[in-house]
């Protein structure tokens, strides 16, 4: 791909307080396709359970006016309320962040907020463009093609270059880790509310505060370490679905992997995953960990029912369910700090190769 195919001086403007978002755009289409609330696309099976839902927009609409208040709140005065009142801010989260202040939230939560106004990043985005990668550019143009295809904004050729542009630009930012498939959805969920820039640094957030860079680098260090520490938060909390899997030789790398590298973006519907990542972004991967748990938990009945091949159609092609249930069922589980470092270093205890190299990738 040539410089000319894609435009690298992004748009500047910091308006964090715009409640414009990429979603639902209005650009006309030329077809009678029919799109919901989020710009995905509604094929003719789903119209009339998109129509219900519609009916429950206005209501919807009325809760989230009070809950902008709130949130408005903490805007105005984010760190006192974020160092001395964090549980508000948490009960505030669970119930689901409004979705005209989502962008703001997100920046805030992620910490890149604070990274738009630091000088150190005012133009690493531009400059990590200009040292594009040429060997990723077309790894990186056919994921695009994929991600959130049925989305009115990645079908049209701006929403496509825009993503092109941010994942050409995190390629760049450390070659140690480049690009690899699983960026392309995180990337392009963070672009349907904030610009290139903004999405940018909040996916170098995502790797430097929460510590994903170890979910990309070669090997997925982290990646290894998180399906040990599933297997025994299984074991601790579904002692039934865990024996059950074991018995059926399904192992996790088999079904969690792909909800640790991308935090279940483009695997549930998006209403669900916006209400994840809201709390994501909040408490970190202990929360990942409480929505697998939660999943299993809803379906357990059926699961301990199915044979291997039932089970695993089960959980890698992941059922609707009421977003609600599934919040308020991952919070009755507890994963503690200490005990994800505990299985940690049950794993590097085992596995003292992968301890060395995520050491060394640290």
């Amino acid at each position: 791909m040539s410089d000319k195919d894609f435009n690298i001086e992004s748009d500047e403007s910091l308006e964090i307080n715009e409640t414009k978002t990429n979603l639902n755009s209005n650009q006309e289409t030329k077809t009678t396709e029919k799109f919901d609330e989020y710009g995905f696309l509604i094929d003719e099976e789903n119209v009339q359970i998109s129509q219900k839902k519609q009916k429950k927009i206005k209501s919807k609409e009325e809760q989230e006016e009070k809950k902008k208040v709130k949130w408005n709140q903490f805007f105005k005065n984010w760190n006192f309320y974020f160092e001395k009142k964090k549980k508000k801010i948490g009960k505030q989260v669970i119930k689901g962040i409004p979705n005209s202040l989502r962008k703001e939230a997100w920046l805030r939560l992620s910490g890149s907020f604070e990274m738009l106004s630091n000088e150190k990043y005012s133009e690493l985005y531009n400059n990590c463009l200009k040292k594009k990668d040429p060997k990723f550019q077309e790894m990186i143009v056919n994921d695009v093609k994929r991600t959130f295809s049925t989305n009115r904004f990645y079908k049209e050729k701006d929403g496509k270059e825009k993503l092109i542009r941010v994942l050409t630009a995190i390629a760049a930012y450390d070659p140690q880790i480049g690009y690899c498939q699983g960026m392309s959805s995180i990337a392009g969920l963070l672009l349907f509310y904030m610009d290139e820039k903004e999405s940018f640094l909040t996916f170098l957030s995502l790797l430097e505060r929460y510590h994903m860079s170890g979910t990309f680098r070669p090997g997925f260090p982290l990646i290894l370490i998180q399906m040990h520490q599933w297997k025994r938060s299984l074991e601790k909390n579904l002692p039934k679905i865990h024996q059950h899997f074991k018995e059926n030789e399904i192992i996790p790398e088999y079904y969690a992997n792909v909800w640790f590298i991308t935090l279940f973006a483009d695997l549930i519907s998006f209403d669900s995953l916006l209400r994840i990542w809201d709390v994501f972004l909040f408490e970190g991967f202990p929360f990942i960990f409480k929505v697998g748990l939660s999943y299993l938990k809803i379906f357990q009945k059926q699961l301990l029912s199915f044979s291997m091949n039932e089970i695993l159609h089960k959980i890698q092609n992941l059922d609707e369910f009421s977003i609600e249930e599934l919040i308020n069922t991952a919070n009755s589980f507890q994963i503690r700090s200490e005990e994800l470092v505990e299985w940690r270093d049950e794993f590097f205890i085992e596995h003292k190769n992968i301890s060395l190299l995520f050491e060394n990738q640290k």
